[in-house]
Parts: structure tokens; sequence; C-alpha cells
């Protein structure tokens, strides 16, 4: 699967929330003074979608770079949660969430614009895709 996904840098946020790019966030490497100066947790009571709520947070905040070679290799197996069916109640509350946050803690400038995109987009999408799964 080499190649196939496109190396992306600098501020990804509205890209990622757009959906336009995704990132290989099982790769990121985290500043943990980042992480501890904002109070980036997982939220431990959630099952899907953590991780994005985790690494959106990270991107909101920082800047992102990759490196322009693969250096792991991603896979899926049959007992693994990517294969598994998505929790779209759980997922909304997520994205909701993440909205919440981007607005009240990221200190971005376009925030409310970044709020709207989960409104408009990330979280109808949830919904429509509930209702074919």
């Amino acid at each position: 699967m080499q190649g196939k996904f496109k190396k992306i840098s600098g501020d990804i946020l509205i890209p990622f929330l757009r959906n336009k790019v995704w990132p290989m966030t099982s790769t990121w490497m985290v500043s943990r003074s980042l992480i501890e100066k904002h109070g980036i947790l997982f939220d431990e009571k959630t099952s899907w979608g953590e991780d994005g709520e985790f690494f959106i947070k990270i991107a909101a905040l920082a800047p992102v770079c990759a490196v322009p070679e693969y250096l792991t290799n991603y896979r899926i197996r049959k007992e693994s949660l990517s294969g598994y069916k998505i929790e779209h109640r759980n997922l909304v509350n997520v994205w909701a969430r993440t909205r919440d946050w981007l607005r009240a803690r990221s200190g971005r400038t376009d925030s409310d614009y970044c709020a709207r995109i989960i409104d408009e987009f990330r979280i109808p999408s949830v919904i429509i895709r509930s209702l074919y799964e």
C-alpha cells in the first residue's frame, strides 16, 4: 500500500476536518509538553473515535511534519477495531466534544469555522452513514 497516502505537513486541521486528508495517526510522535500543557488525554469512556479526537486536538495546536519515507506498515486484522462496525452514536458525541473543545480551548482564530465544518459536515455524515450500515 506504499504510495497510497499523501504525506502532509504544516497546519492540517481544516483538511483533516473536511476529510481531505487522513494522516496515519498510528505513527505520530507528539511532544509530551504539548499534551501536558493543554491537558489533552484520550477519553477512556469512549470506545470508538477517541484517537481521532486526540489527534484533531493536536493538529489544532501545532503544525504536523511528515517524513518522506514510510517507516511503518499498517495491518488490519479481522478482530481489530478498524474492521468493526462504527458506533455512530458514540462518534456523534466525539465530534460534538471535539467541536466544543475547539471553540473553548484551541486558541485558533478560525475555531468557529472549524466548529461549523463539524456541525455541517462531520456530524451529518456520521448520521447519514448510520442509516445505511
